[in-house]
Formats: C-alpha cells, sequence, structure tokens
C-alpha cells in the first residue's frame, strides 16, 4: 500500500517529494511513510487513542521534486482538532508544581523539596516522539552551559528498559524520571514534548510546548538554540 500511495504520487504531481528527518538527512516518500507510521504504532503500544498531527513546510520545489521538513505533535487521546491543546496550564502557574515520589533511572525517589534552592526545567518526554527527540541536543547544550545551578529533569511515561535501551545509543543529560504515567495523566499533558519551568521555591513559571523553530540563513527550517529558554532560567538565578 505504502509503494502505490510513493508512485502515485509520482504519477499525479511530476515531482517526487522527500522529507527531512531528525537527522538532517533527506528521506523518501515511502521511508517517511514508514517512520510515521512505526512512530504512531509505538506510542498506540501504550496509549491506544494515540493520534497523530502532522505539520509539514516546504523547503524545496524543483521541477522534479519537492522537499519538506516535518513535525509531528502525538496526543494521547482521541478528540477535536479544536480540543487537542485545552491543557488549562493557567491553574499551574505561580502554584507549587505537584510533584513527589516519582522514581529515577537509578532507582531513586524525587520530590518538590529535592528540587527547592534551584530553578528547575522539567522536559516531558517519549523516545518515539519525534519533536521530543529533536530538541534533546539543544537541552542538552542548555545544561551543559548551566551546570550544576539548576535542576534538569526529564519524566516519561515509558519503562526503564525502554529509556535505558535509548540511552545506550543517545546523549540525553537530565535526570531521567520513569514509568511516570500515572503522574502525567494525572496533569492532564496529552501532547509531547512539554517544557514545565519551576522558580527556586517549586512554583511554575511556564509551561511550554517544543523549543520554537526558526529558519537559518539558507531559509531552511531548523531548531532554535533555546535562547528565549536560557533567558527565562537564567532571571530566576
Amino acid at each position: 500500500m505504502l509503494l502505490v500511495s510513493f508512485f502515485m504520487s509520482m504519477f499525479l504531481t511530476g515531482q517526487t517529494k522527500y522529507y527531512k528527518n531528525k537527522e538532517n538527512r533527506t528521506i523518501d516518500s515511502l521511508a517517511y511513510s514508514k517512520l510515521k507510521a512505526e512512530t504512531l504504532k509505538g506510542f498506540r503500544s501504550i496509549s491506544p487513542n494515540a493520534v497523530m498531527k502532522e505539520e509539514l513546510n516546504e523547503l524545496y520545489n524543483r521541477n522534479d521534486s519537492l522537499v519538506y521538513s516535518f513535525k509531528w505533535d502525538i496526543s494521547m487521546d482521541m478528540k477535536k482538532e479544536n480540543e487537542t491543546s485545552s491543557l488549562d496550564t493557567d491553574k499551574y502557574i505561580g502554584k507549587l508544581f505537584p510533584i513527589r515520589d516519582l522514581i529515577t533511572l537509578d532507582n531513586k525517589k524525587i520530590g518538590l523539596n529535592d528540587l527547592k534552592g534551584k530553578p528547575t526545567l522539567i522536559n516531558f518526554w517519549f523516545t518515539t516522539c519525534i519533536p521530543c527527540v529533536e530538541e534533546i541536543p539543544v537541552l542538552n547544550k542548555i545544561k551543559n552551559e548551566l551546570k550544576d545551578s539548576v535542576n534538569f529533569i526529564a519524566i516519561t511515561f515509558e519503562k526503564k528498559e525502554i529509556v535505558e535501551k535509548y540511552l545506550k545509543k543517545y546523549l540525553y543529560n537530565f535526570v531521567q524520571v520513569v514509568d511516570a504515567e500515572s503522574f502525567i495523566t494525572a496533569l492532564g499533558f496529552k501532547s509531547f514534548p512539554k517544557n514545565v519551568l519551576l522558580d527556586k521555591e517549586g512554583k511554575v513559571i511556564s509551561i511550554e510546548s517544543g523549543i520554537p523553530f526558526v529558519f537559518d540563513e539558507d531559509d531552511e527550517m531548523i531548531m532554535g538554540k533555546g535562547e528565549e529558554f536560557k533567558r527565562r532560567i537564567k532571571q530566576l538565578l
């Protein structure tokens, strides 16, 4: 079916469609469709009602080819489009973040008292979430720059074994909290990534989605450097 779709696209448009993946390599329509299907399948193994919203941005349009960048937003509930981002963040802003007794990858408990005294950036993610994975190198750089002056926490609903397998291949230097599905569900977080910024007392300053994309000198869309994240954190030091 994927092959039929791929060749029909070439026949009807006269152009072959390509996509820039997270390593900035170009993949064709067939590889893109497989990657998209596998990503959604992986998430549905955890949340059967998961849905994916796709955002494409045209990078090049030549006689024989179209090249797109892409971004996926995966939501845990099957809802109408205008309801997928209905999280009421106002109920958290200015209040203590309700984090307690979560388990880290090295089997330690972590709660709000462990975070007090420093600003905290909490990233909610999972390993097959493309937008989540794309921003990890930027988050790593922010962590390397600010070092131990800030708590950097990553929280996922995935099991310990899944995260350990991922970290054997890829660097993510935040403190990793795993198997936190009930906590995430209670918060009402249904789409990822989510980035929560706390002050030194553990009060919520902001709740954001992923790090914004920007256009480079070649007018290509790339992941930003998280400068706004860094600016907000530094104001809390």
